[in-house]
């Protein structure tokens, strides 16, 4: 069988396992058609299934049949700006009323009422992580710089400051559209329907992500960096690194697989230079403004999910009973066991996988250009479905991950 017939059978695998992957983690949660324990295994299998079959992505520099590409620099670009303004409009109208339902007031979720004190105090040059009274008696802010300073500027108009991460998910979405420059083919058409079908479910389905979260903006950043992944840029890979580093802690295992297989592709230089710009992203907006004395402040909010998530398996049972992932076969006194396990997997997974790219990417073909994406989404799918407190809203970065992906493996071989 020919490489061009491989092709097409692993994209035609992929494009079922994205939709089944999708599907788990959108309708089949609110049709409830489904026993919760079967879409949560689903959703988690059809993501490693979806990681490991990109790696076996054929070389072919027009893997495309004559009259599949819509080929040309204008028709691209017009493509793209069609796609692009279509979203922004659609997102936008949907917006509106998911604004006037949900009501930002701590009462009913404080995420985005801490983010909207700690961004006023940091326009009215106040300490921004000290206590804040008004909320719970006094609740600590412990948001990472990257999750709240992209609010600034909205607070600073006195907008909703919702509208921030509809621009930036939109921004997001519209950069990893974008990644096959050179040529747009039918089959593009796939992953672009998934982004938007995504897209849709969070604006009209599920609200409240919208509507009480600060979520939307990690997404925004994981994108970025799916998008750096496909198109191979070290230097921006590493600026998106960086914010999803300071919005949230689950690259942090994966930074040092991915600076381990850059020194092995691009050599040494490549990795320190690699290595230079994500210290340059995490280490001014950290400590600088608000002092080394902070770093305990961000290092211990995640031991705290122990005793959180002990609340919630006993106050809130529908995050973990109801929803995606894996604690839902675990019970509460296996917390720290979890605990220890997304550790532990966030670090050996993408670590294993670099192994067996190294010991076999020579004897079976493996793709290198792949492998950066593929590392992530098997981390994102891993350190997720074993969190203790599994919000469904932090599933959707794995799952708009998956489009990125998909768009990496249409991606015409460097001639």
């Amino acid at each position: 069988m020919s490489d061009r017939f491989h092709y097409y059978l692993i994209f035609a695998a992929m494009v079922l396992l994205a939709g089944l992957e999708t599907y788990c983690g959108t309708e089949a949660l609110k049709d409830y058609q489904h026993p919760i324990e079967t879409v949560s295994k689903t959703y988690f299998l059809s993501g490693l299934a979806l990681a490991i079959l990109a790696l076996f992505k054929p070389k072919l520099h027009n893997p495309l049949p004559s009259g599949w590409a819509l080929s040309g620099q204008r028709i691209n670009r017009l493509l793209w700006i069609g796609f692009s303004a279509y979203l922004l409009l659609h997102l936008v109208y949907w917006a509106r009323p998911v604004f006037e339902e949900y009501r930002i007031d701590p009462q009913f979720a404080d995420m985005l009422p801490v983010i909207k004190t700690m961004s006023q105090r940091w326009i009215d040059g106040q300490p921004v992580y000290d206590n804040i009274a008004e909320i719970w008696n006094g609740i600590r802010p412990r948001y990472l710089p990257a999750m709240w300073m992209p609010y600034i500027p909205a607070q600073f108009m006195g907008i909703d400051v919702r509208w921030t991460s509809v621009l930036l998910l939109w921004l997001g979405t519209v950069i990893a559209a974008s990644s096959i420059r050179r040529q747009y083919s039918l089959l593009s058409i796939l992953p672009l329907a998934g982004l938007f079908y995504v897209l849709n479910f969070l604006f009209v389905r599920e609200r409240q992500t919208l509507g009480w979260s600060e979520e939307p903006v990690v997404y925004a950043y994981f994108l970025l960096l799916g998008f750096a992944l496909s198109r191979r840029s070290y230097w921006l890979s590493a600026v998106a690194v960086g914010l999803c580093l300071l919005s949230r802690y689950a690259l942090a295992f994966w930074v040092p697989v991915m600076g381990l297989f850059i020194w092995w592709r691009a050599g040494f230089p490549q990795a320190v230079k690699w290595a230079g710009i994500l210290a340059a992203m995490l280490v001014p907006p950290l400590f600088l403004p608000f002092g080394w004395d902070k770093l305990e402040l961000f290092y211990g909010t995640p031991g705290e999910y122990i005793e959180q998530a002990r609340r919630v398996w006993t106050s809130e049972t529908h995050h973990v009973y109801k929803t995606l992932g894996l604690a839902k076969f675990f019970s509460i006194e296996q917390i720290p066991l979890l605990h220890r396990l997304v550790l532990i997997l966030g670090l050996a997974a993408p670590l294993t996988l670099l192994g067996l790219f190294l010991l076999l990417h020579r004897r079976i073909g493996l793709h290198a250009g792949m492998f950066g994406l593929a590392s992530l989404k098997i981390t994102l799918v891993v350190i997720f479905n074993f969190l203790e407190i599994p919000y469904l809203y932090l599933f959707f970065s794995s799952t708009l991950l998956t489009y990125p992906l998909l768009l990496a493996y249409l991606q015409p071989e460097e001639t």
